[in-house]
């Protein structure tokens, strides 16, 4: 992930993925992603498949 990071033309990265491990993951990186980019960790509550899924406005926001 450092490597697509890092490329000249991204000013950082937004990941998306549920919120049951997200915390996990933003103190992987923290340990392991050596940039200066912003890096954006979007969780949704409620799952895609779901009719009043957040999903979708959460990743539009993140952006």
């Amino acid at each position: 992930m450092e490597y697509y990071v890092e490329e000249k033309d991204f000013d950082g990265v937004v990941i998306t993925q549920g919120t049951s491990t997200l915390e996990e993951t933003a103190y992987f990186l923290h340990l392991t992603l050596n940039t200066n980019k912003a890096v954006v960790l979007v969780g949704s509550q409620r799952p895609i498949t779901s009719l009043s899924s957040d999903a979708p406005s959460k990743q539009r926001i993140s952006i």
